[in-house]
């Protein structure tokens, strides 16, 4: 059960960290995020998104401290 749990949490932050990256080279917006995943589910792909901006690119984008882009506005 404990190997099973475990694999499933991998899983989920690995999905969590993909669509994250393609969050930030605009693969999928936030209107996307919004309405196929559950709000605590969209908090940590904003959030991975924000870590993986600072790492990349040096900087968070607006669209990524907002949690907006232009499919929100």
């Amino acid at each position: 059960m404990l190997s099973r749990a475990m694999n499933g949490k991998e899983q989920h932050g690995i999905t969590v960290t993909m669509i994250a990256e393609d969050y930030i080279d605009r693969l999928i917006f936030a209107c996307e995020i919004d309405s196929n995943y559950p709000a605590w589910v969209s908090a940590e792909i904003y959030a991975r998104a924000g870590q993986i901006a600072e790492q990349k690119l040096g900087f968070k984008p607006t669209f990524v401290r907002d949690k907006k882009d232009f499919t929100t506005l």
